[in-house]
C-alpha cells in the first residue's frame, strides 16, 4: 500500500481512525499500476493475464501499443499472457511469439456442438 497508493497510505496513516474511503480514482489507478511495474523485477516478479484483447473498446493499434508500454515498463520483472481471436492486428504484432492456439483443441467439440444445437448450424 504505502508503495502502490503513497497518498492514500499517508492520509490513512495521518488521520488514524477508521473510515471508509472512496474507490481509487481512474488516475489513482494509473499511478498505482505504475508504481506497480517500477518495483517489478526488483522488489516482485509480476505475471498478468489480458483475456480478450479483441474485446478492447479501442482500436487493435492502441491495444497493442498499452501491451508493449506494460512490457517495456519492467522486460526483466513481467511476464504478459494475452488471448484473442485470431485477428489480423495481434497475429502481426505476435504470431513470432510461443502460442497455443485453443481452436485447433476444440475444433472437435465445435463440430458436436454445431450438429446437436440448431442454433449453432450456421457458425463457423
Amino acid at each position: 500500500m504505502p508503495v502502490l497508493l503513497p497518498r492514500r497510505w499517508a492520509f490513512f496513516n495521518l488521520i488514524r481512525c477508521p473510515i471508509t474511503l472512496s474507490a481509487p480514482s481512474d488516475w489513482e489507478l494509473d499511478e498505482a499500476f505504475d508504481n506497480l511495474l517500477s518495483i517489478c523485477g526488483s522488489r516482485v516478479f509480476l505475471a498478468a493475464f489480458v483475456d480478450g484483447l479483441d474485446e478492447f473498446d479501442e482500436p487493435p493499434s492502441q491495444v497493442v501499443t498499452l501491451i508493449e508500454s506494460i512490457i517495456l515498463a519492467s522486460p526483466h520483472g513481467i511476464k504478459v499472457c494475452v488471448t484473442s481471436r485470431p485477428w489480423v492486428e495481434f497475429d502481426d504484432t505476435y504470431n513470432h511469439l510461443p502460442m497455443v492456439r485453443m481452436d485447433l483443441y476444440t475444433i472437435k467439440d465445435m463440430e458436436i456442438c454445431r450438429q446437436e444445437i440448431p442454433e449453432m448450424q450456421g457458425l463457423r
